[in-house]
C-alpha cells in the first residue's frame, strides 16, 4: 500500500493568514480601455499616476499594468520598425535595384 489512511495530512488554514484579502475579487473596472496605439498607452499610464496619488489603486496593481504597458509600447515600436522596413524593401524592388549587383 502507498500510505496510510489513518494519517490524513491537515489542510492549510488560510483564513487567519490574512491571504483571504488578497485573493478577494477585484473591483470592477472604471471603464474600458482599448490601447490601440502609444496614445492610449499614454492616456492609461496618466490615469494609472493620478489614481495612485489619490490612492484609488493599490501599488502592486498599478506596477503590473504600467508594465503591460511599457510592454505594449515596446511592441508599438516593433511594429513601426518592421512596417517601415517593409515600405522601404518595396520601395527597392520597385525601383528595379533590388538584385543588381555591380
Amino acid at each position: 500500500m502507498r500510505g496510510s489512511s489513518d494519517k490524513k495530512q491537515p489542510k492549510l488554514d488560510r483564513e487567519g493568514t490574512g491571504d483571504k484579502a488578497r485573493r478577494a475579487d477585484p473591483p470592477p473596472c472604471r471603464h474600458r480601455v482599448h490601447l490601440k496605439g502609444p496614445e492610449d498607452v499614454r492616456r492609461l499610464l496618466s490615469a494609472i499616476a493620478n489614481d495612485l496619488r489619490q490612492q484609488k489603486i493599490d501599488p502592486l496593481v498599478a506596477g503590473k499594468v504600467i508594465y503591460c504597458a511599457q510592454t505594449l509600447l515596446d511592441v508599438f515600436k516593433q511594429h513601426d520598425f518592421i512596417v517601415k522596413i517593409g515600405e522601404l524593401e518595396a520601395m527597392i524592388k520597385d525601383s528595379g535595384y533590388y538584385g543588381r549587383r555591380g
